[in-house]
């Protein structure tokens, strides 16, 4: 069994050459395609191919999908992108959102809930020339806490 991580950004789905050993009679086929990461680096897959997928319900029923793969080396997960996750009922898009009444909250800080949002004063934002923008997942952890929760580990390991 393969875990995958559910990515409703990417348009394809995409597997570790390392997963595909444990799975037997696998044809890797050619693959022309160019995966660009969200960071905008180009990945060259080594190959793709199509498999069989079963998903397990709550409900005890199995539900089978033929999947399209590509085959990266260097990814971390493998993925199931966008197309998979909504057919197989992973995930559910929500197009429309009901306003609920107002809670007891919004209604003792009214002054914090009215109004466009806007801090005082402004902000000056100094960036070099030649700087390339990076993007970052979440952290688990803040980079401020990283300190305090390593010491609190050496604590409790003693």
């Amino acid at each position: 069994m393969i875990n995958f991580k559910l990515d409703t950004g990417t348009h394809c789905n995409v597997i570790l050459p390392s997963a595909l050993k444990s799975i037997k009679h696998v044809k890797l086929q050619r693959s022309r395609m160019h995966l660009i990461t969200y960071s905008e680096h180009t990945i060259q897959p080594v190959g793709q191919c199509i498999l069989l997928c079963e998903h397990m319900q709550e409900s005890c029923k199995n539900f089978y999908y033929t999947l399209s793969f590509q085959v990266t080396e260097g990814t971390n997960k493998p993925l199931l992108g966008l197309k998979a996750c909504t057919t197989q009922g992973l995930i559910k898009r929500v197009d429309v959102m009901n306003s609920s009444p107002k809670t007891e909250v919004q209604e003792k800080n009214k002054d914090v809930f009215t109004g466009l949002g806007y801090l005082p004063g402004k902000v000056s934002l100094k960036v070099k020339f030649h700087s390339i923008p990076v993007v970052h997942p979440p952290r688990k952890l803040p980079i401020a806490y990283r300190n305090d929760m390593k010491e609190e580990l050496k604590r409790m390991k003693k």
